[in-house]
């Protein structure tokens, strides 16, 4: 995870909480200790609540201009894209922001694992009713096999 302040120069090694932003150690002395923000609290990305964890947004920043961040998605070429990108070289293509482009596949990806429940039902299903003819036919052959024999003979 990169640093919120610095950009891809920093690997992000707190978080403020205040700011909510991830900050490289040298940011992160900075804000310590600067006037404005000295008062923050400052946690190791290490130690957060696994759930606080899960909702920090990681910034993406674009390969072709590293001072932007990447908010958009071409739908033409299906690429990441800053705001710069766009304007130049995209400029004739659909767009849409990354967060709608995540709503639209995380939708997608739910509708197909919902078909896939269904199918793990459906062979499940089958499973169990193959499993039950499977016995009758056993128990079948066993009675076939026993009236065949014919009744046991014992000795006076």
């Amino acid at each position: 995870m990169y640093c919120d302040v610095c950009g891809p120069k920093g690997v992000a090694c707190s978080r403020c909480l205040e700011c909510e932003e991830n900050l490289c150690q040298i940011c992160c002395s900075v804000h310590e200790n600067s006037k404005a923000t000295r008062n923050h609290k400052i946690s190791d990305l290490g130690s957060l609540d696994p759930q606080l964890k899960g909702k920090i947004r990681q910034r993406i920043f674009c390969d072709q201009h590293p001072e932007d961040e990447i908010r958009l998605v071409c739908k033409n070429c299906r690429a990441l894209i800053c705001v710069l990108c766009k304007t130049i070289m995209h400029d004739n293509h659909a767009s849409e922001t990354v967060s709608d482009a995540a709503a639209e596949v995380k939708k997608n990806i739910q509708i197909k694992m919902n078909r896939c429940s269904d199918k793990v039902r459906r062979i499940t299903d089958s499973e169990r009713e193959a499993d039950a003819l499977d016995k009758k036919i056993n128990d079948a052959e066993m009675k076939e096999n026993q009236s065949s024999r014919g009744p046991a003979c014992t000795a006076d």
